[in-house]
């Protein structure tokens, strides 16, 4: 498996991270950890989940990521040595179209009623969780992938 990589995209909540973090341990992989501008949540840990940086950096070192993408008011992005060096990655649709051509894409799928049940617990504001499903689905309405994990 040297040679593949694999990204992994889902919706918002979908366990897409939960599950790279296991299929990596599991298998011996390197998870990409991308760098992001947003708040850090409740139990995340900087350089696990994300690096977490300021906008101000994030803009200062835009020519040393890949796989830039702007969601829910936030950066995300990959360093270009690290996405050469690692095989694993959490994308969004957007940010997988920057990757080389040796990477099968996973989606994530789980139902809209579990969606909202852990977009609940995250944001606990039902105008944000249903604000956060509409962008999803209007975003991976007509996305292209390889595998489904279910």
């Amino acid at each position: 498996m040297e040679d593949i990589k694999i990204a992994i995209i889902g919706k918002s909540g979908s366990g897409k991270t939960t599950f790279a973090k296991k299929f990596a341990r599991d298998y011996g992989l390197r998870l990409c950890v991308a760098y992001t501008t947003r708040e850090k949540r409740v139990g995340e840990k900087d350089g696990v989940d994300y690096n977490f940086i300021s906008r101000d950096i994030f803009k200062k070192r835009i020519e040393d990521f890949v796989c830039v993408d702007y969601y829910d008011n936030a950066y995300y992005g990959m360093l270009a040595s690290d996405v050469e060096y690692c095989n694993l990655f959490v994308l969004t649709p957007e940010g997988v179209k920057n990757l080389p051509d040796n990477v099968w894409i996973f989606y994530k799928h789980v139902s809209d009623e579990k969606i909202k049940q852990r977009l609940m617990k995250r944001y606990k504001d039902k105008n944000k969780v249903k604000a956060r499903m509409n962008q999803d689905n209007n975003i991976f309405e007509k996305i292209e992938y390889d595998f489904i994990i279910i």
